[in-house]
């Protein structure tokens, strides 16, 4: 059995976070997206597996990622 190569995008709502998402899904890869705000990541979860609420600049919002 082939596992998906898993990848964690930060930026995932920005400019070339949308295009990343996008590109790694038709690729094939199992993708996580780091996103601030529940209502921007909402029109790309089609693209990714797992949504995870939380800022990058804030330790306690991405413990265990």
């Amino acid at each position: 059995m082939v596992t998906k190569q898993r990848v964690l995008v930060l930026g995932a709502t920005g400019y070339l976070g949308k295009l990343l998402l996008k590109e790694l899904k038709s690729q094939g890869y199992w993708v996580r997206a780091l996103s601030r705000d529940n209502r921007k990541i909402e029109p790309l979860k089609q693209y990714v597996h797992e949504v995870i609420l939380g800022e990058a600049t804030k330790p306690e919002t991405i413990d265990g990622l």
